[in-house]
């Protein structure tokens, strides 16, 4: 077997709208010994943040980050990674998906991945309906959202006109492949609510272990974040659209 196609069967693919916590939620997911995670190269803090060594721990050095660095916008909640494949709306085909891996992808992970025999997480604003028909073979998770929450209480990422559109970003999509989890349940304040959602996705990969408490802590954190730093994540993210609307 070559080794893409050993490390496209070990993919699992998470489709989430943008602003939709699909970085968060893959955290969550690494806790897991079941999934691949930690790598020099491959830690969601990227290069200046190597203090970071578990997918739940949190980037004190951007408690009060309001720059930009290398054109991302780094700011107290926005938790980012170094991908091995994140591309857009547009549909993500096989071809596709391996040409961004031959020319972007650090070999050394990749090859450390197949070695693990374990599954890599792939978040990306491609639509569940997307992935579902390019890769029928593969697991992928639909993290969907409530549209009018989303809306609502976006913190600078707002969903986009097009992004509107797109029926399974917003509601769960029937397929055998699929897992769908409700952003709004996994990151409520309410307890019961989370643990069912976390619990549908302990049954699903069959996953030996449970992380209840340290997960349900990291939501927490996470959600005070939100709400602590929106204004300060609306000032930043409007910043940075403008900048790029001059640039174009």
């Amino acid at each position: 077997m070559s080794t893409f196609s050993k490390l496209l069967k070990n993919c699992i693919f998470v489709a989430y709208p943008s602003g939709g916590s699909g970085n968060a939620f893959s955290r969550i997911l690494y806790i897991h010994e079941e999934f691949f995670y930690w790598n020099i190269l491959f830690n969601p803090w990227y290069i200046y943040d190597t203090n970071c060594k578990k997918s739940l721990d949190w980037i004190e050095t951007q408690e009060h980050t309001d720059i930009f660095k290398d054109k991302k916008v780094y700011t107290p909640t926005h938790l980012d990674f170094r991908s091995i494949y994140n591309k857009g709306r547009e549909e993500a085909t096989e071809k596709k998906f391996k040409n961004y891996i031959y020319n972007h992808a650090n070999k050394q992970l990749i090859t450390d991945f197949i070695k693990s025999r374990k599954k890599v997480i792939l978040p990306t604003h491609v639509p569940i309906n997307s992935l579902a028909k390019n890769f029928p073979a593969n697991t992928s998770i639909n993290l969907y959202s409530n549209k009018e929450e989303s809306i609502k209480n976006h913190r600078g990422w707002k969903p986009l006109p097009q992004s509107l559109t797109e029926k399974y970003y917003w509601e769960p999509h029937n397929h055998p492949n699929i897992l769908n989890i409700s952003k709004e349940k996994l990151f409520s304040k309410n307890f019961n609510e989370f643990e069912k959602e976390y619990k549908k996705i302990i049954s699903y990969f069959n996953l030996e272990k449970t992380y209840t408490n340290k997960i349900r802590a990291f939501i927490l954190r996470y959600i005070e974040r939100c709400e602590y730093y929106k204004n300060m994540e609306l000032e930043i993210t409007n910043t940075f659209r403008r900048l790029q609307y001059e640039k174009s």
